[in-house]
């Protein structure tokens, strides 16, 4: 052993510890992140739930399901496609001051009219012949967007009895089914 003055290390000596720094009082904040911590069991920080809030609207409007389907979760997707698109495209439609101002009649049956493009156009993304190397169960996947059509038919006759459009509301109409078409056709849904 070196005796003490000598120069020689202290730190690791028997007997002795390293002094303590004190900490410092600036933290660092990480963003939220999709991967889980340090350790497994920990959830991940940010993530959304998976399963939607709320039931699916276009406009306020509440949309309604298919009838009878298969499981709730299936029968949910096409109706939250809809109103999340269609929503989406009205949000950005040019007269809203007008739309906002329109009678609860008819808001719903903006929304039902908005439902039924909607569901036109994502039955023409499963064609009867189906698409060879497909690995969707075209049947059952057309199946349940001709009901999703049915359902949305039945809505809009139900919705839009008597209900007149001011023209520059059906002028959003027109304009957000033809953004609606464009997207269908470059595939960006």
């Amino acid at each position: 052993m070196a005796p003490v003055g000598t120069g020689a290390p202290v730190v690791g000596q028997p007997g002795q510890r390293p002094q303590q720094h004190p900490r410092s009082p600036h933290t660092r904040v990480l963003p939220p992140s999709n991967e889980p911590g340090l350790w497994a069991a920990e959830s991940p920080v940010g993530t959304r739930s998976t399963k939607p809030v709320g039931p699916p609207e276009i406009f306020g409007v509440t949309l309604p399901f298919v009838p009878n389907a298969d499981t709730e979760e299936v029968a949910e997707r096409p109706t939250r496609v809809c109103a999340q698109s269609m929503g989406a495209l009205l949000a950005k439609a040019e007269p809203q001051i007008e739309l906002a101002a329109l009678p609860p009649e008819a808001r719903r049956c903006l929304a039902a009219r908005l439902y039924l493009k909607c569901a036109e156009g994502l039955l023409a993304l499963f064609p009867e012949e189906g698409i060879p190397g497909s690995w969707l169960d075209f049947p059952a996947e057309r199946r349940l967007h001709l009901a999703v059509l049915a359902t949305a038919k039945r809505f809009k006759d139900e919705s839009c009895k008597g209900v007149v459009f001011p023209i520059r509301a059906e002028h959003a109409i027109v304009q957000v089914g033809r953004v609606w078409e464009q997207r269908l056709d470059e595939g960006k849904l």
